[in-house]
C-alpha cells in the first residue's frame, strides 16, 4: 500500500550553528546531543515517516519506532510532527551511533525485524511542530516545549521518550563527557522554529574532536564479508614525514567499503609510506599516501595515537600534499616566530634597539622599553612581541590586502597620521605592491607576512587596518563592515542589542556574519559578500543592511550621519567603514587604549549583557585563542 503524507508547510529540520563556547545569558536552555540520527517524525492516521535532514524516510528501517509513534498518535487522537533523534539502546540505555549503523540501509524485511530485536532504538523528542491541524513553528520554543510535554505526559515508553533539558551548560557538558555523547545543543527559549535554516538561535557544542588524516594502507579483514579490515592513518610532522597515528575499522557502510577498497587497491605499493614503519600484527597492505579521511576520535594517547576512532568519509577538497605543506609551513612559521621573539628579548635587555631580521627583511627597531603610547601600561616591545606570538592567527585575515596605516607619534595627545602609501625607505623584504586607489596608483604595504606587519609597528602603528579587497581583485569586495558606535549615554548593553539585530538581519538575507569587538567601546559586524561582488554593490549592500538593522532595533540604532542629529544614548550603525581604504582595525589588532585592548573575534554565543570588551587585551588574547581557537579565520 502506498504511504501518503499530509500536506504541511515544511518538514525540514531547523539546524544549529557550530559554536566553541556555551552562550552567556539566562535566555538559553540546553539539551543533550546524543550520537544518533536527527529525524522529523510525521505521525498521521495514515502513515508514519521518519525524515532525515536530506529527506530520506527511515521508517522502514525502524518498525518498532513506527509502532510506538502510531500508538502515541492513537492516544493523543491527533496528527503530530515531532523533531527529535533516533538513538541506539543497549539494556535500555542510550549508546553510540555505531550500534545504529547496521540498521541504516537494510531493506530485507527479515533482516529488519531481526535487527529491531537485536539492536533496538528509541525516538527522543525535543520539539513539537504540529499537533492536530495547528502548526506551532511560529511559537516560541518555551511554548512548543510545554505543548510537547503535554503530549507525552503519561505516554512515554522505552521507544518514545521526552528529551532532557537543563539550564546549566557546564553541568550538562560534564555529563556529556561521562556519557560519551556527541555534545550538547543550546537553544534560545524565545526562538521560533525555522525549517531548513541554520540559525544562531540554536548552537551545537561538540565534544569529540575531528581531524583529517592521510590513509597509508589497510589491513586484511577478519570477516570474509568485508573487503578490508581497517585503514591505516597518518599525519605529517614538521619535517614532512608521515607518522602513523593508528587505524580504524569503524564508520564504514557497505558502499563506503566497496569504493574505498577499490581506490586503495589502485594505490597499493610494496613499502611503507610511514616513517618509522609501524609494527602491525594483522595482515596488511601499504598504499601511496593520496587519500585524506575525516576521522572522529575520543582522544589521543600519550604516544599520540588515536583512541576510539571512527571513519566519517573522504575529503575530496583536501589532498595529502595540502596536509604536508600545512604541517611543514606551520613548523617553519613557529620556528621563525620563536627566533624573532628571542631576538626582541635580547634587544630589550641590551637597551631597546637594533636590527631585527624577519624573513628576508632587515627591520630597524628602537625604544623597545618605552610605552607604546603615552600612558600605556605596555611597552613597544610588548606590542611587537604580541604580534609575533599571535602571528598564526593575526596574519591570515590581512593576507594580500593593502594596509591603511595609522601612525601614532610619540608625543602625548597627538592625533595619528593616516597613510595609504608605503614609506619611501621601506626595506627590501617588506611587501610593497602597486595598488589602484580610485584614479591614483599608489605603492602600498600589503599584509600577510610578519616582516611587513612588524615594520608598520616599528614606524609607530599600533593596529593594522586592511582593505576589504585583495590586490588580485581590487574591484571585488569580500565583505562589508557595520561599525556599531555607541553615542554618549549609551550603555554597552545597547551595542549588544544592535549587534544581535545585525546578525539576524544578515541571516535573513542569507549572508554569513562575523562578530568582533572594536577594541574600544563598540562592536564590528562583518558580513561576507557573495563571490564576485563589485565594490560599489558592496557599499550599497552595506547601506541597506544598516538601514534594516536600524529598523529592527528601532529606538536604539540610528543611521543618521550627522553626529549632532543622533539621539543621545543611541548606537550609530556606520556602514561607511565599508568604503575602500577605511581605517578599520583588523581582527586581533591592538588598539591605543589605556587598557591595551584588542579587537577580539567573538562567537555569537558570547554576545550578552555581561560582555566586557576590556577583558580582551594584549595580555589575555594569546591564552584566549589557545582556549577557544581562532574564531575569525575559519
Amino acid at each position: 500500500m502506498r504511504r501518503t503524507m499530509p500536506p504541511a508547510p515544511d518538514f525540514r529540520p531547523m539546524l544549529a550553528t557550530l559554536a566553541r563556547v556555551p552562550p552567556a545569558g539566562g535566555d538559553w536552555v540546553f539539551e543533550p546531543k546524543y550520537d544518533g540520527i536527527r529525524a522529523i517524525a510525521v505521525v498521521t492516521g495514515a502513515a508514519v515517516a521518519l525524515l532525515t535532514r536530506n529527506g530520506n524516510d527511515k521508517a522502514p528501517q525502524f518498525p518498532e519506532l513506527v509502532a510506538a509513534l502510531r500508538e502515541l498518535r492513537a492516544q493523543v487522537d491527533a496528527d503530530l510532527v515531532l523533531d527529535g533523534e533516533i538513538v541506539a539502546l543497549r539494556e535500555g540505555e542510550i549508546v553510540r551511533f555505531e550500534a545504529l549503523q547496521g540498521r541504516m540501509h537494510i531493506e530485507k524485511r527479515g533482516a529488519i525485524a531481526r535487527l529491531a530485536r537485536e539492536q533496538p532504538a528509541a525516538y527522543v523528542a525535543y520539539d513539537l511542530l504540529l499537533t492536530g491541524r495547528d502548526p506551532l513553528v511560529a511559537d516560541p520554543l518555551w511554548r512548543r516545549r510545554a505543548a510537547l510535554e503535554k503530549v507525552l505526559r503519561g505516554r512515554e515508553t522505552e521507544r518514545v521518550r521526552l528529551g532532557e533539558r537543563a539550564g546549566d551548560a557546564a553541568e550538562l557538558m560534564e555529563r556529556a563527557r561521562r556519557g560519551g555523547w556527541e555534545g550538547i545543543i543550546a537553544k534560545r527559549a524565545g526562538s521560533a522554529y525555522e525549517p531548513g535554516v541554520r540559525s544562531r538561535h540554536w548552537l551545537k557544542l561538540k565534544l569529540t574532536p575531528q581531524e583529517e588524516f592521510v590513509i597509508g594502507g589497510w589491513t586484511d579483514p577478519t570477516n570474509a564479508a568485508r573487503r578490508l579490515g581497517a585503514i591505516l592513518l597518518g599525519e605529517y610532522d614538521a619535517d614532512g614525514r608521515l607518522r602513523y597515528v593508528g587505524h580504524t575499522g569503524k564508520g564504514f557502510s557497505a558502499a563506503a567499503l566497496r569504493s574505498l577498497q577499490a581506490a586503495l587497491v589502485k594505490l597499493e605499493r610494496d613499502d611503507s609510506p610511514f616513517d618509522p614503519v609501524p609494527h602491525l600484527v594483522q595482515g596488511h597492505h601499504w598504499a601511496h599516501p593520496r587519500l585524506v579521511a575525516e576521522i572522529r576520535y575520543a582522544e589521543r594517547t600519550s604516544a599520540g595515537k588515536l583512541r576510539d576512532s571512527t571513519y566519517l568519509g573522504l575529503r575530496d577538497d583536501r589532498s595529502a600534499d595540502d596536509l604536508r605543506a600545512a604541517a611543514t609551513a606551520s613548523a617553519a612559521d613557529s620556528a621563525e616566530t620563536e627566533r624573532v621573539d628571542d631576538a626582541l628579548r635580547e634587544m630589550e635587555d641590551a637597551g631597546g634597539g637594533g636590527t631585527l631580521r624577519v624573513g628576508d627583511a632587515a627591520v630597524e627597531v628602537e625604544h623597545l622599553n618605552r610605552p607604546m603610547y603615552a600612558g600605556s601600561p605596555f611597552t613597544r616591545g610588548d606590542l611587537l612581541r604580541y604580534y609575533v606570538r599571535t602571528a598564526a592567527y593575526v596574519l591570515p585575515p590581512m593576507r594580500d590586502r593593502p594596509l591603511a596605516v595609522a601612525y601614532f607619534p610619540g608625543a602625548p595627545g597627538k592625533r595619528p597620521a593616516y597613510r595609504q602609501s608605503a614609506p619611501a625607505d621601506t626595506p627590501a623584504g617588506v611587501r610593497v605592491e602597486p595598488v589602484q586607489a580610485g584614479k591614483e596608483r599608489k605603492r602600498m604595504l600589503v599584509g600577510g607576512d610578519l616582516a611587513t606587519l612588524l615594520f608598520t609597528i616599528t614606524r609607530g602603528a599600533v593596529s593594522y587596518d586592511p582593505w576589504h579587497v585583495r590586490i588580485q581583485h581590487p574591484q571585488v569586495q569580500d565583505y562589508v563592515v557595520l561599525d556599531l558606535d555607541p553615542m554618549p549615554g549609551a550603555a554597552f548593553a545597547r551595542v549588544v542589542e544592535v549587534a544581535r539585530a545585525a546578525g539576524e538581519v544578515a541571516e535573513q538575507a542569507g549572508l554569513v556574519a562575523r562578530l568582533k569587538t572594536s577594541g574600544r567601546a563598540g562592536l564590528h559586524v562583518y558580513v561576507t559578500m557573495p563571490p564576485g561582488t563589485p565594490v560599489p554593490a558592496a557599499l550599497k549592500a552595506a547601506e541597506q543592511l544598516a538601514v534594516r538593522v536600524a529598523r529592527r532595533a528601532k529606538g536604539v540604532a540610528t543611521v543618521e550621519r550627522t553626529a549632532a542629529a543622533r539621539p543621545r544614548g543611541s548606537v550609530y550603525v556606520d556602514h561607511l567603514m565599508s568604503r575602500r581604504g577605511a581605517n578599520v582595525a583588523g581582527a586581533y589588532a591592538a588598539r591605543n587604549t589605556p587598557h591595551g585592548t584588542v579587537s577580539a573575534p567573538l562567537a555569537w554565543a558570547e554576545l550578552s549583557d555581561h560582555l566586557d570588551p576590556r577583558a580582551f587585551t594584549l595580555q589575555t588574547m594569546p591564552a584566549r585563542v589557545r582556549e577557544v581557537g581562532d574564531l575569525w579565520t575559519e
